[in-house]
């Protein structure tokens, strides 16, 4: 993988990940209504974002290989 490559997917994943932080922080301290989709569309991010990094980085650092 270039660096170029893994410099843009670590940036991608860590602003998925607090994009998604940030929704689900919102959503359960400031909003007066909770809504469904955006506790889905917060947790997603979030999950997809810690895939990417999982499968890029983490799990390279531990020497495990993934598929």
């Amino acid at each position: 993988m270039s660096p170029v490559r893994k410099t843009v997917v670590l940036v991608l994943a860590t602003l998925m990940i607090a994009g998604g932080a940030w929704l689900l922080y919102e959503q359960f301290t400031a909003s007066t209504i909770i809504y469904g989709k955006f506790l889905l569309g917060g947790g997603a991010l979030v999950f997809v974002g810690l895939v990417l990094l999982w499968e890029d980085f983490i799990a390279l650092m531990l020497g495990r290989k993934t598929p």
